[in-house]
């Protein structure tokens, strides 16, 4: 029986650009997730307060916000595969560089500024530009899906190996093993990808640096409430990988009790990107995925309140897992979700401001934690409230957004939305 012609085909060179933007997402979430495990030891080098070691993270992710306008002209310039390397580079560089520092300012110019400006050559933007292009909407969410466990993959291995790496020798070593394994994974990432792209199904002006005439996104409603919804949202999750080991020592958990705690959480994050993936398949929107994640994660959060135990730490971090690495994958999705896809570039463009200033605020949270100047139990309940209001902000922003208008004009219009009408 001959085979429809219909059903949706994924081709050869979508697989090697989908596994290319998981090994790029999965070095990023490494880099950043991994300095909250090296940063007690970077502490105790250089005899200052993690509260002062946090500034290097809040630049990172301010050289980050600052710097998203030049890195889509050199992305739309030299491409995907330069971005892949000059990220690598960057951040293997970065992190190598971190055992020879001598003072916060130094940490800051290494981790701050040169992993800040090379997690633009393996984030949300490179990684997801190849399955963007895709016309189909089915095969492109299901390629965004495959995308996004890049960074559960990250969250999983990263930390836990450069915990492990402590424990066995030293945290120099364990950063220098961060940078070079981002440094081949980031080559052999661009290597994967297809030499060229077929320009057949492509979605117009997706692929171009170009960006339409339309209104200013921040005069939109629906831009405006997304922005508060990654603000917190981000916020949380860029938060809970460099509390969780300033907590966890003030718990008495061992490097070895963190990096499996942290192999959950990513493992837990990796499950929820297929829960949010057949989400979207069985309701044809994934945003709602963010429902169930979202009170996966404020659970998380109590139970951290309550934990006493590495078997209390080991479910705090599966709920957790499930929903805070799970927000930073609908980057592409929700601004899809609400915008048509020729204003992606505008869109995304200037939603990693809040994007930015969110990661940027969480760093300075463990060190408030550490100086004991706002309880734990505290800053547990305080993303839990934010995780859950991030999750409502997501799905009105789809409600009020251009797209659902468009397509509620369009049911209302037809025969059927009429007859739906007319009946009583």
């Amino acid at each position: 029986m001959p085979r429809s012609t219909n059903r949706p085909v994924v081709t050869v060179g979508e697989v090697r650009a989908a596994s290319a933007g998981v090994i790029a997402l999965a070095a990023v979430s490494g880099v950043r997730f991994s300095y909250g495990v090296i940063l007690p030891g970077l502490s105790d080098q250089l005899n200052s307060t993690i509260l002062v070691l946090a500034m290097p993270f809040t630049v990172h992710w301010l050289v980050f916000t600052l710097t998203a306008p030049l890195a889509w002209r050199v992305f739309a310039r030299y491409g995907t595969r330069f971005m892949f390397i000059a990220g690598g580079v960057l951040c293997g560089l970065g992190m190598a560089a971190l055992p020879l520092v001598t003072s916060p300012i130094e940490a800051t110019l290494t981790y701050g500024i040169l992993v800040g400006l090379g997690t633009h050559g393996l984030g949300q933007m490179a990684a997801n530009h190849p399955v963007l292009m895709i016309s189909d909407q089915s095969r492109r969410d299901r390629l965004f899906g495959v995308v996004a466990c890049g960074a559960p993959v990250g969250t999983a291995a990263y930390p836990a190996i450069s915990a492990l790496v402590t424990d066995a020798t030293d945290w120099r070593v364990a950063a220098v093993v961060v940078g070079a394994t981002v440094l081949g994974t980031s080559f052999f990432a661009a290597m994967l990808l297809p030499s060229r792209y077929p320009r057949r199904g492509l979605v117009p002006g997706v692929h171009t640096a170009t960006r339409p005439r339309a209104t200013a996104p921040w005069r939109e409603a629906s831009f405006l409430l997304l922005c508060a919804a990654f603000f917190t949202s981000l916020l949380v999750q860029t938060a809970v990988p460099i509390l969780l080991p300033v907590w966890g020592a003030g718990q008495g958990f061992s490097a070895a009790q963190l990096a499996i705690a942290f192999t959950i959480m990513g493992s837990a994050g990796l499950v929820g990107r297929f829960v949010m993936t057949g989400t979207g398949c069985v309701f044809g929107r994934q945003l709602w995925a963010v429902v169930p994640v979202g009170l996966l994660g404020v659970s998380g959060f109590v139970v951290a309140v309550f934990a006493s135990n590495e078997w209390w730490l080991y479910i705090a971090v599966l709920l957790l897992g499930f929903s805070t690495p799970v927000f930073g994958a609908l980057f592409a999705i929700a601004t899809l979700a609400c915008f048509p896809p020729e204003r992606y570039a505008q869109i995304s463009g200037a939603l990693l401001v809040p994007v930015g200033i969110g990661a940027a605020i969480s760093g300075l949270i463990p060190g408030l934690a550490d100086n004991h100047t706002v309880p734990f139990t505290l800053i547990w309940l305080l993303l839990a409230g934010m995780l859950a209001s991030g999750s409502v902000l997501f799905l009105v922003a789809e409600r009020v957004s251009p797209v659902y208008r468009a397509q509620l004009a369009v049911s209302t219009s037809s025969p059927e939305g009429a007859d739906r009408r007319r009946a009583p």
